[in-house]
């Protein structure tokens, strides 16, 4: 027989499993996944590990990922510069956010 807490307690879980993969969808933003392979016509497969071509995409997606990083610390840093230039206290309370 099912109890009344073990009921609640399962419906606190679904609830937050419902909210965790509602949020999930927003989270994707922050992930970023290199472009890695390209299918085309003549490539419908991956190419073989170690080869030549699987080489030349491992090397490519370091690159985007460098550019990738280097992009998003940049624009950290423009964030945070301007939120600093931007949100003095210029009433004469001298609050200054360092």
């Amino acid at each position: 027989m099912v109890r009344e807490s073990d009921m609640r307690i399962f419906g606190i879980l679904a609830i937050s499993a419902a909210i965790a993969t509602a949020i999930a969808p927003a989270l994707a933003e922050e992930n970023f996944i290199p472009m890695g392979h390209t299918y085309t016509p003549d490539q419908s497969s991956l190419p073989a590990l170690n080869s030549a071509q699987d080489r030349i995409n491992l090397q490519t997606d370091i690159f985007e990922s460098e550019i990738y990083v280097a992009q998003r610390t940049r624009k950290l840093q423009e964030n945070e510069f301007t939120r600093f230039l931007y949100s003095q206290s210029l009433d004469g309370s001298n609050r200054w956010d360092y």
